[in-house]
């Protein structure tokens, strides 16, 4: 009886541990299809951003393929012997402005204030757009030559003699303490106001040669005339520099 006891504690014993050695096992299998799943799961990520990264460098390529593809801007090519009509572009904008003459910049473009254009003469029904046209009327675009009497009449180009800032005044015009009142008195409106605004940016940057008050105010009473006709209420009428006048004026209240 003792040892069938002992047999039956024993053979307890080894279903026991063959439970515990089963379950072991079970748990190495658990842990083996996990590290499998995760596995797997890394490979298709992997994949799927293979195939993400593949589809990108194609739509990359077929963009520079599109880029390298545009036709690039059509310039027009003016020989010597052809007629012409040049002009010169002259604005006080930016240094950083770009003008630009047809379309995609065929006939040319300036960066800056000032600049050339070139228009060939059985070109100019193109060129002359309503962008040109302004430009024109402005003095921003002068024509320096290659129109008749009748064609500068047509276009309002026949210029009267002094009413224009030729380059260098344009480009000295606040080094020219003396000479400029003569010089401004002759001038068109657009010009005047192209004097008057280079004037005004130069005193809000501090620059000295624009304080001289004597001349401010000359120039300021030159400048009315141009607009005597105007409307009372219309700023104008007091002058294009009072602007630095009235500045000056505060600076000297507080002094």
């Amino acid at each position: 009886m003792a040892k069938m006891k002992k047999a039956g504690a024993k053979s307890a014993k080894v279903i026991e541990q063959a439970a515990e050695i089963a379950a072991e096992s079970v748990s190495l299998e658990t842990e083996e299809t996990t590290l499998e799943t995760a596995k797997t799961a890394e490979s298709e990520e992997l994949a799927l951003l293979r195939e993400q990264n593949k589809l990108l460098m194609e739509q990359l390529q077929n963009m520079q393929k599109s880029l390298e593809s545009v036709q690039r801007p059509q310039v027009v090519q003016i020989s010597a012997d052809v007629e012409k009509v040049t002009l010169r572009f002259q604005a006080e904008v930016a240094d950083d402005n770009v003008a630009v003459f047809g379309a995609n910049g065929m006939y040319g473009q300036v960066t800056g204030k000032t600049g050339t254009v070139i228009v060939p003469k059985s070109e100019w029904s193109r060129f002359y757009n309503e962008s040109v046209r302004r430009m024109m009327d402005k003095r921003w675009l002068i024509v320096l030559s290659g129109m008749d009497e009748d064609e500068r009449e047509l276009y309002n180009v026949n210029y009267r003699e002094g009413e224009l800032l030729d380059q260098k005044a344009f480009a000295k015009m606040l080094d020219m303490t003396e000479e400029l009142p003569e010089i401004f008195s002759l001038l068109c409106p657009e010009h005047q106001e192209m004097v008057g605004r280079r004037f005004i940016e130069a005193f809000n940057r501090g620059d000295w040669r624009v304080k001289k008050r004597e001349l401010v105010v000359k120039l300021n009473e030159l400048s009315k005339k141009s607009y005597m006709t105007l409307p009372e209420s219309d700023v104008r009428r007091k002058g294009i520099f009072m602007p630095i006048i009235e500045a000056l004026n505060a600076e000297d209240s507080k002094n």
